[in-house]
């Protein structure tokens, strides 16, 4: 079945959502609320552990509450959707991190610029991460 051009716009929208959503969850803090952005089996691997894919929402809340106390902002860039059906898409972004002691305001630079290349599925009317994984393209070496 052929998916119309404003069906395409809405996943892509969707989709976009999503990924700024998990951003927006991982600098607040509000990881019982980003692991609901998953698929209940979802993998997800970090960008400074791409080959330690971690799988289950359980098992992704303790990887998150197990970091130490950080100030992060994800500034997040260059989204590429692409659909494949109805109800999947693949997508890849760009991520640039700034990190900060919890209590400061101060940053040195960007710790690093990555991306995250991501499956994605819609499931029970919504989008979900069945997979996330990051890697790094380059750190700050100053």
């Amino acid at each position: 079945m052929e998916i119309s051009a404003i069906e395409k716009l809405c996943i892509t929208q969707e989709c976009t959502n999503l990924i700024n959503l998990y951003s927006a969850l991982n600098d607040a803090g509000e990881y019982d609320r980003l692991v609901g952005l998953f698929t209940e089996d979802g993998t997800f691997a970090r960008p400074s552990r791409p080959d330690d894919i971690l799988t289950g929402r359980e098992t992704i809340l303790q990887a998150f509450q197990a970091r130490p106390p950080r100030k992060t902002v994800h500034v997040v860039s260059n989204i590429m959707v692409t659909i494949e059906s109805g109800i999947a898409a693949k997508a890849r972004s760009i991520i640039t991190l700034y990190s900060a002691a919890p209590e400061s305001q101060i940053a040195a630079s960007p710790i690093m610029v990555g991306h995250f290349t991501d499956e994605i599925v819609k499931q029970g009317g919504t989008w979900l991460f069945a997979s996330r994984r990051g890697m790094i393209d380059f750190q700050y070496g100053g």
